[in-house]
């Protein structure tokens, strides 16, 4: 009877902690699968902090192609560097941690920040992501600058070799209304400080002319008007001016080697 009995209390024994050890089991599992990490903190792109419109000698836009092909647009005044930095850093990104969608539909850009001391930060987007300093991040936007600007400068090529003559421009009107322009070309050479403005051995008009066609020639005569400009990297600029007269900077930039 003895034996019977612990027999059975010893049944009773291994059943219940057998009952217990997948209640057990479950609870640790559900702790360390409901345990998870907190969200990334958003925060400025870190590879633009610190960094001021005045360092910045450009802001090259890329599409499908990436540099050093040649950029679709090219953001070199000092109103529009201005515009353009404060756009990027007013991004609030987050590192990714999951794989990323490179096939995801979403902006695919790539803007190249050229500082005046010859480096450069890239912020690159593919898809609902982003990617700068080698590391991707999702992100949240400003609203993008209209920089869009009535009348437009081109410099005929981006890279001229030393000894270069004549520079080939061309200022474009896409309004049909009445733009002006004032041709006084100012050259400005890079320097790691900013833009050194370049003496000009030439007389200009002071008054601005209307841009009766579409797409306008000119040329710059460089080692006339400008004798001191050797190899660098230079900024042509001039005023133009909209329909009620007020005026806006054109510019583009090319280098001479």
């Amino acid at each position: 009877m003895r034996t019977w009995t612990a027999a059975v209390l010893a049944a009773v024994l291994i059943l219940s902690l057998m009952g217990c050890a997948p209640a057990n089991g479950k609870e640790k599992e559900t702790l360390e699968h409901g345990a998870t990490a907190p969200a990334p903190t958003a925060a400025p792109l870190p590879t633009l902090v610190g960094i001021t419109a005045d360092q910045v000698r450009q802001i090259n836009v890329y599409g499908d192609s990436q540099p050093p092909e040649t950029p679709e647009e090219v953001y070199c005044t000092d109103e529009d560097v201005s515009a353009m930095l404060g756009w990027l850093q007013g991004f609030m990104a987050a590192p990714v941690t999951d794989p990323v969608e490179t096939a995801a539909p979403g902006n695919w850009r790539v803007y190249e920040v050229v500082l005046f001391d010859g480096t450069a930060v890239t912020v690159s987007f593919w898809g609902r992501t982003l990617s700068t300093g080698g590391a991707p991040y999702t992100y949240t936007a400003p609203a993008r600058p209209d920089l869009a600007k009535p009348v437009r400068l081109f410099v005929e090529g981006d890279s001229f070799p030393a000894g270069t003559e004549t520079i080939n421009f061309m200022v474009i009107d896409d309004t049909g209304g009445e733009q002006a322009l004032l041709f006084v070309p100012t050259l400005g050479r890079a320097t790691p400080s900013g833009w050194d403005n370049l003496d000009y051995e030439a007389e200009f008009c002071g008054v601005p002319d209307p841009l009766t066609e579409r797409m306008t020639m000119h040329e710059l005569p460089l080692k006339e008007w400008f004798p001191d400009a050797g190899p660098g990297v230079y900024r042509l600029s001039m005023l133009a001016y909209d329909d009620n007269d007020d005026p806006y900077m054109i510019a583009d930039v090319f280098e001479i080697r």
